[in-house]
C-alpha cells in the first residue's frame, strides 16, 4: 500500500483552496449584486409611488402655486385644503394641513413646469408643454448608495410626468 507524498497532499490542499476561494468570490459578488438590485427596486417602487400618488392629487387639484426657483408645488386638494409637496434635503415631502409625510428617501431631483395658456411658471424644461393650457410637468429622480455601489432611478434622467388638471 502506497501513501501520499507530502508534494502531493500540498498540491491537492492548493487546488482545494484555489476552489474554495473562487466559490467564496462569487458568494461575495452574488450577495454584493443581490443587495445592490434590491436596493434598486425599493428607490423605483418608492419613487414610482410618490410620483403616481402626486399626479393623481394633483390632477383633481386647483389653485396650484409653484414657487420660482423652489422645488415645491401647493395647491387646493380635494380632501384637506391646502395640499403641497416638497424636497426637504432628499426626502419628497407631502404636507396635507397640517400633517406631513415623507412619500419617498433619497430623492435628488424635484422640478415643475406650469404652463397656463401662453406663460409658464418654469422650474424645468417647459417646451413640450408650451401652448397647453393647465399642463404640468413633473420631474422626479432617486439616488441611494447600497453596499458602496450608487444606484439611480432612472438610471438616464428623471422619470417625467405631464399632467392635465381638471379644476383649473
Amino acid at each position: 500500500m502506497r501513501a501520499f507524498t507530502f508534494v502531493e497532499a500540498m498540491v491537492s490542499t492548493l487546488v482545494l483552496g484555489l476552489i474554495i476561494a473562487g466559490i467564496f468570490m462569487l458568494l461575495l459578488i452574488s450577495d454584493r449584486t443581490y443587495h445592490t438590485d434590491v436596493g434598486l427596486l425599493d428607490l423605483q417602487q418608492f419613487t414610482r409611488r410618490a410620483m403616481e400618488e402626486m399626479v393623481e392629487e394633483l390632477r383633481a387639484g386647483s389653485s396650484i402655486s409653484i414657487p420660482v426657483g423652489l422645488n415645491s408645488i401647493t395647491f387646493a386638494g380635494t380632501l384637506c385644503g391646502n395640499l403641497n409637496y416638497s424636497l426637504v434635503g432628499n426626502q419628497l415631502i407631502r404636507q396635507c394641513g397640517s400633517q406631513s409625510t415623507v412619500m419617498a428617501s433619497h430623492i435628488n431631483v424635484l422640478s415643475f413646469c406650469w404652463c397656463h395658456g401662453s406663460s409658464c411658471v418654469i422650474g424645468v424644461d417647459c417646451d413640450n408643454i408650451r401652448g397647453t393650457s393647465n399642463v404640468i410637468a413633473i420631474q422626479l429622480r432617486s439616488t441611494n448608495t447600497v453596499r458602496g455601489k450608487t444606484v439611480n432611478f432612472p438610471t438616464n434622467g428623471p422619470i417625467k410626468e405631464q399632467v392635465k388638471l381638471r379644476n383649473e
